[in-house]
């Protein structure tokens, strides 16, 4: 996991003074009651910190290069040169200009585009090709290729991860790490109206080098897989059209320096299924399109790990339009600078707590009257704008307008959700009597609840999995319907007795009995060393289920996690793919204290199966070697490294 150039985080906000006519809902507040600083009329009494300040004016949006010297290139069909790879004929060259068509299957080889050349249109139709020693495809240094895809085409890159280390220099430096390898100083153009899956199972998607702009474009669909980032560019990257599905280990859109989605208002739709950082930048344009993104950190975030452009940009966030729908684990929008939202819409849900929030910025923050906002967790600004008490703020300070109650969780509109609920549906700490956590204004909390809804506290009876209102749940459900008994409401955490409850048929050991703290043990996962919230318990290591799941997505051994509220059952089903709820893979918080034996159902793949499991702040936790048994993927140990090694079969 590499280092993120992150900003020192600021004091969360949790909403802000809003432009005049600006179209925005949010369900967290800060500030002033009414005026004040930067309030509207109505007067009414400050919070203990001032109101983050909008600007009057957006930023200067840097524009980034959104073609390339490929893009005038047009294919000469009459003239083509015809190739059919096969595991005999296994390596393409091309070394000069013209048009080529690769069709076929390889199970191990290459096409390369040397050093150099230049007026190369290359047309991948119906292709299957892989290959264990570098990139399948790789335009090198200074080349020039327009790629069009027609048909079906599967790039995979095969490469063993260990060679990009190795100590052999010949090894090191073959290796690519890229199903597409863009060599610096190269142009490539991806167009086409067929189907191009890219699987970098040894590290990236594509992979573009400095000083190349990388551009996509046309009717193409693109579905990547990848261990590290599914695109990353180590210049400029525009993707203008198209349909982008997007599974990464890492950042899911990289561009050392300008990313560009979308242009005057039309663009790509791309779903970003599995992320650490959904996309990053050092300037972040979006003008069109749709991105639906999700992500354990960051959901769209204007940084660079090593600063190389910082001196020459400034970094930004700029939506002038398209809608972007972020669920983030910590920020949804952050920038180490300037944040424009000029036009088009942003659903955002993430995080809010200490520095992280819906929007999150170092410089400015600009909203004009033509956005659409709805930020369901609160803004931080700079250190010097932090949210005080939660106050009656409507837009630009005018006291008394609420926001509407009729979004439920996961923006279903017309459906309530309840005010005492915070981010991703955890129960919160006393709030004052007219708050929920987060500052969700309008009805009282219930005061016996404890943090993140554990045990031994009433859940709203009326919420049902994922709090999707008007499921009837038993009182005992937490987050993700995962709360496992019920308890007295007087009655203390693991206070050592036996609770017990109707749906009670497992797991009934006392809870004075167990030995539990978070693991320092390290884990890989396909040999790539990966993070996940641990737990040893008695002896064993524990993992959380959707963190397993989100772990081997993309893998032979995935599986998808559902539950039903009904019946509470946790319902998996092997070879199908997870779909993240946020959350996971989240570190850092010690959940020890609040553990206790699971009382839930869980089926694979229909059939019941009781394996070891205990609940830790309302989520479930499984014995890890039990888990992979029953769902068919490895679990070792390195006595060596202290390593928790998982293997997907």
């Amino acid at each position: 996991m590499k280092k993120k150039y992150r900003k020192t985080a600021a004091v969360c906000g949790l909403c802000v003074t809003l432009l005049a006519g600006a179209t925005i809902t949010s369900t967290a507040f800060g500030g002033n009651q009414g005026g004040g600083p930067g309030g509207g009329p109505g007067g009414g009494q400050d919070g203990a910190g001032t109101s983050a300040q909008y600007a009057s004016a957006s930023g200067t949006v840097a524009e980034g290069n959104t073609t390339n010297s490929a893009a005038s290139l047009t294919a000469d069909y009459a003239n083509a040169t015809t190739i059919t790879m096969t595991d005999e004929d296994n390596e393409v060259k091309i070394k000069e200009a013209g048009t080529y068509i690769v069709t076929g299957s390889c199970a191990d080889g290459s096409i390369t585009v040397t050093k150099g050349t230049t007026g190369v249109v290359l047309v991948l139709e119906d292709l299957d090709l892989t290959s264990s020693t570098g990139a399948p495809l790789s335009i090198n240094k200074t080349a020039e290729a327009k790629v069009i895809v027609s048909g079906s085409v599967t790039l995979t890159d095969a490469e063993n991860p260990d060679d990009e280390d190795s100590a052999d220099a010949d090894v090191a430096d073959a290796y690519d790490g890229a199903a597409i390898k863009v060599k610096a100083g190269a142009a490539a153009y991806l167009t086409g109206d067929g189907t191009l899956t890219l699987n970098g199972n040894a590290k990236n998607g594509v992979k573009a080098g400095d000083e190349t702009t990388l551009v996509i474009d046309g009717d193409l669909t693109l579905n990547i897989t990848a261990a590290n980032d599914a695109i990353n560019g180590g210049y400029d990257v525009a993707i203008l059209n198209g349909t982008l599905n997007i599974s990464a280990g890492d950042d899911a859109i990289h561009a050392d320096r300008i990313l560009t989605i979308g242009a005057d208002g039309s663009g790509p739709n791309v779903t970003i299924r599995q992320s650490y950082e959904g996309i990053e930048a050092t300037v972040v344009n979006i003008a069109g399109g749709t991105v639906d993104l999700t992500a354990t950190d960051d959901g769209v975030n204007a940084a660079n790990s090593d600063g190389t452009y910082a001196s020459e940009l400034t970094y930004s966030i700029n939506i002038t339009g398209g809608s972007v729908n972020v669920n983030a684990g910590f920020d949804g929008l952050d920038s180490n600078g300037n944040v424009n939202l000029i036009a088009g819409s942003a659903t955002i849900r993430s995080a809010n707590r200490g520095g992280d929030a819906g929007v999150d910025y170092d410089g400015s923050l600009y909203v004009s009257d033509a956005f659409e906002l709805n930020n369901q967790s609160g803004v931080a600004g700079p250190d010097n704008m932090m949210g005080g008490m939660p106050g009656q703020m409507g837009q630009n300070g005018q006291q008394g307008q609420m926001t509407p109650p009729d979004w439920g969780q996961n923006d279903r509109q017309g459906q309530m959700t309840p005010p005492e609920w915070g981010e991703n549906g955890q129960q919160g700490q006393m709030t004052p009597p007219d708050w929920g956590q987060n500052g969700r204004q309008g009805q009282m909390a219930p005061p016996d609840w404890g943090q993140n809804g554990q045990q031994g506290q009433m859940t709203p009876p009326d919420w049902g999995q994922n709090g999707r209102q008007g499921q009837m749940a038993s009182p005992d459900q937490g987050q993700n319907d995962q709360q496992d008994q019920t308890k007295p409401s007087s009655q203390t955490q693991n206070s050592g007795r036996n609770q017990t409850t109707p749906a009670q048929t497992q797991n009934t050991r006392q809870e004075s009995a167990l030995q539990v703290a978070p693991t320092t043990q390290s884990l890989t996962v396909d040999g790539v060393s990966r993070n996940a919230e641990i737990y040893n318990i008695n002896g064993s290591n524990f993992f959380k289920l959707r963190d397993v799941a989100m772990l081997l997505s993309g893998t032979s051994s995935c599986f998808s996690v559902d539950y039903d509220a009904a019946s509470r059952t946790i319902a998996v089903v092997t070879g199908e793919s997870y779909v993240p709820q946020g959350g996971e893979l989240q570190t850092g918080t010690d959940r020890s204290a609040s553990c206790v034996p699971s009382t839930q159902t869980l089926t694979i793949n229909g059939r019941a199966v009781e394996l070891t499991a205990y609940n830790l702040g309302g989520s479930n936790f499984f014995q890890l070697r039990e888990l992979g048994a029953a769902l068919g993927f490895g679990v070792d140990y390195d006595e060596a490294s202290r390593t928790v090694v998982v293997t997907s079969r």
